[in-house]
Formats: C-alpha cells, sequence, structure tokens
C-alpha cells in the first residue's frame, strides 16, 4: 500500500488492487493444482514461477493503473499456487518417516521468508528508491525458476 500510495494511487484504487490480486489467486490455486497433479508438478511449478517473475517485471517496469490491475491479477494468480505445488512436491519426493519434519521445516523457512520480505523490501525502497520494492522478490523468484529449470534438464539427461 506505501508503494501505491506514494505514485498517487487514492485509498480507493489501492483497495481495488489488491483485491484483484486476491481473487487472481483464489480463482487459479484449484485449478493450476490440478493441471499439476494431471502433468507434472515441476513443470507447472516452473510454469508459475515465470508467470511470477513476468508479473513482478510488469509491476515493476509499468506505471499504468489499468497495467497495474492486470500484472496484480496474474501474480496473484501465479504466486498463491507455489505453495501447494512446493508442499506437494515435497511429499512425493520424501519418505514417510521424513515428510513430517521435511513439512515442517519447508513451513518454517516459507512464513520466515514472508515475514522477512515486506521488511527487505521497506529496506530496499529506502535506500534504493520505490521503484526497487520488488527488486528482491524478482531475484529471489528468478533464483528459484533457474533452479527448477536445472533440476528440469539433470531429469531429462537422466542424472536424477
Amino acid at each position: 500500500p506505501v508503494y501505491l500510495l506514494r505514485h498517487d494511487y487514492g485509498v480507493e484504487e489501492i483497495g481495488y488492487t489488491f483485491s484483484v490480486f486476491i481473487i487472481g489467486g483464489l480463482l487459479a490455486t484449484v485449478p493450476v493444482t490440478h493441471l499439476a497433479d494431471r502433468f507434472s508438478k515441476s513443470k507447472v511449478l516452473l510454469g508459475s514461477v515465470c508467470m511470477v517473475v513476468l508479473s513482478v517485471l510488469g509491476l515493476s517496469l509499468l506505471d499504468n493503473i489499468m497495467a497495474t490491475k492486470v500484472f496484480a491479477f496474474i501474480a496473484g494468480a501465479s504466486m498463491s499456487p507455489i505453495f501447494p505445488l512446493s508442499r506437494a512436491l515435497i511429499g512425493s519426493k520424501l519418505s514417510t518417516e521424513k515428510l513430517p519434519s521435511g513439512t515442517a521445516l519447508f513451513t518454517a523457512i516459507y512464513s520466515a521468508g514472508c515475514t522477512a520480505g515486506p521488511l527487505l523490501s521497506a529496506l530496499a525502497m529506502k535506500y534504493w528508491g520505490d521503484r526497487y520494492i520488488f527488486s528482491l522478490m524478482l531475484a529471489i523468484f528468478v533464483l528459484f525458476m533457474v533452479r527448477l529449470m536445472r533440476n528440469k534438464k539433470k531429469r531429462m539427461l537422466g542424472y536424477n
């Protein structure tokens, strides 16, 4: 909200923008996770992460109220399935004995990221300017995307 307020968005527009983000997530999570069950969880996760990267780039580079809403919807739709898809991958990779501790560790790390992300984004805005609000998130998702692509390549070559 602070970012949008600094860019002269009214409180009403900020509310609409956040609503569009949430609606995107609500509408996409079940169909995307269903696709992951029918196809490959890692491929669908990679697609979601790629869409997050593109939508965050759009949010960072464009300063148009309609474009912001469109990219907010895409960001919500692509970001929301990441937790359940990642959790499902953990469930498929770990043994039954290791599943509780693996799930707990994943949830703890995910929660720490959700807590630290806004704080670190605020610091990025303070020291580098408002346009860098998404820079940390973008860097993390690009690294995640590269990692998923490397894993996919290893599986294709038979290393995994």
